[in-house]
């Protein structure tokens, strides 16, 4: 009657072995979930910051003008591509114009520009329509209704 719970023991055995390896295996950075999660938000977080460089270059390339749709793609580094649903535009202001670049966020790319950037306060998040959170102060600010919620803009006013 022994040789009758041999079967089920050996059933948990295994069971047990194939839980420690997918729980070593997550363990390695990189790997798992959160692994993943933290892969595409450090990918996302450089294209935004190279997207948002050509962005204000671009701008500034193009003195005085006011626009809804920017092009980038000449003043982004060889072989790069703009992210999906990213945009550039101008809009008037009264010591010059607005240039906002902006790309849609993923979970933890606020942080990342953060520390990337050394804190730099023209990036924002906008949660809501018309309104930008600065990353590292919090304060709101009016920004332009035309960017879209769950990005993370770059904004810069230009003289010009």
């Amino acid at each position: 009657m022994g040789f009758a719970i041999y079967p089920f023991v050996v059933i948990c055995l295994i069971l047990g072995l194939i839980a420690q390896m997918t729980q070593q295996a997550d363990a390695v950075p990189g790997a798992g979930l959160s692994g993943a999660m933290e892969n595409r938000a450090q990918q996302r977080a450089k294209a935004a910051e190279v997207y948002a460089a050509a962005c204000v270059e671009a701008a500034f390339a193009v003195a005085g003008e006011v626009s809804s749709a920017i092009s980038v793609t000449a003043y982004l580094p060889a072989g790069t591509k703009a992210p999906l649903n990213s945009g550039c535009l101008t809009t008037s202001a009264s010591s010059g114009r607005n240039v906002y670049a902006y790309v849609p966020a993923v979970a933890g790319v606020a942080g990342l520009i953060r520390k990337d950037t050394d804190e730099d306060l023209s990036w924002y998040r906008v949660s809501t329509s018309g309104v930008g959170i600065n990353l590292v102060t919090g304060s709101s600010a009016a920004i332009s209704t035309t960017i879209p919620t769950g990005t993370v803009v770059k904004w810069v006013v230009a003289n010009s």
